[in-house]
């Protein structure tokens, strides 16, 4: 096993696959790009026969709730998130939550988890970690999350991981040198 790059094509699992393109509805976060995804994993379903819902941090509860028509007629619906696994630090999270308070089943498919992707490439402590979604935009809240962190990593030997968007990546990364003590 190489801790190299996986090859694109074996990066979800082929039962995910097959489950994902028999779907005739779908809930996303961007219409346009799940439309590319779909014809990469070789969908046979032509994007005009699918029913796509946006869901994203605006959507409003009553409009994420009417995603939900389908489920309720016995359909089976999908969950793609833009970027990591639905419904973990995504606004599909809220689907999720509606679906189980209506009695709906939900059965999560394996993908790649950018969260324990991570992990298992870091040599951290993986028996105690806490993951914590995005930390705060503004620079100062997040100095002082970051300080936080540190702390409870330090004090319990729990590995903190958290996530951030791609256009911020370099701006958090000089707020953990500045902020953060080396070991």
């Amino acid at each position: 096993t190489t801790l190299g790059k996986t090859p694109e094509n074996n990066a979800i699992p082929e039962y995910t696959l097959s489950i994902l393109r028999g779907l005739e509805s779908l809930v996303v976060e961007n219409i346009q790009t799940s439309v590319k995804f779909l014809q990469w994993v070789g969908d046979t379903i032509p994007e005009y026969k699918i029913d796509f819902y946006q869901l994203n941090k605006n959507t409003p509860d009553t409009e994420i709730f009417s995603f939900m028509k389908p489920l309720k007629a016995g359909k089976d619906v999908g969950l793609l998130s833009e970027a990591g696994a639905p419904a973990v630090a995504d606004p599909g999270s809220k689907l999720v939550k509606m679906a189980h308070q209506n009695g709906i089943k939900v059965v999560p498919l394996v993908g790649p988890s950018s969260i324990l992707l991570a992990l298992m490439a870091t040599g951290f402590n993986g028996q105690a970690f806490s993951f914590h979604g995005y930390l705060p935009i503004d620079s100062n809240k997040r100095k002082q999350m970051l300080i936080q962190l540190e702390g409870e990593s330090r004090r319990h030997d729990r590995t903190q991981l958290f996530m951030e968007a791609p256009h911020r990546n370099n701006e958090l990364f000089k707020a953990i040198l500045e902020t953060c003590t080396p070991q």
